[in-house]
């Protein structure tokens, strides 16, 4: 699972945030669970399809485009409705990477997980399956040391 802070698990497993923000890269891709920081449990899931440079900070600590791909610049208008951050001075990276994310879905009841100490950015969770629906609407969220309750697909 991946941590994230309020308000941007609840954006990400609705779809309408897409880039999540970090300060490193990841290799990791495929299917993620979203825990939300500070509740202990998993809101739901997506699939991190790719990880991208977005920006850095330059001279006078400002922002800036990354040098080969200035299209994936995170204060471009169309890119800001990707990632939803208004206030720059809210990302506190020297680098910046979009985790892209896609097939978001929203768990229907929030499930709970035991947190590591420490942990901050991701979480390995023990898991004993995954039951899928064949509609394109539910799934069942994957075990996590209990029984968990159905899910909905929310876009």
């Amino acid at each position: 699972a991946i941590v994230v802070k309020k308000p941007w698990a609840a954006m990400l497993v609705s779809g309408e945030k897409v880039w999540e923000l970090r300060g490193k890269r990841t290799g990791h891709r495929g299917r993620v669970a979203i825990a939300e920081s500070g509740t202990g449990a998993l809101i739901g899931e997506c699939v991190l399809i790719d990880c991208k440079p977005v920006g850095h900070r330059g001279p006078g600590e400002a922002l800036v485009p990354p040098q080969l791909h200035p299209e994936n610049f995170l204060g471009l208008p169309q890119n800001v409705d990707r990632h939803r951050v208004n206030n720059f001075n809210e990302v506190p990276y020297h680098q910046v990477w979009a985790y892209v994310m896609s097939k978001p879905i929203k768990y229907v009841y929030p499930i709970p997980y035991a947190h590591p100490r420490g942990a901050v950015t991701w979480v390995k969770l023990a898991r004993t399956g995954l039951q899928t629906d064949t509609s394109k609407t539910t799934r069942k969220a994957p075990t996590v040391k209990t029984a968990l309750p159905k899910t909905s697909k929310q876009k």
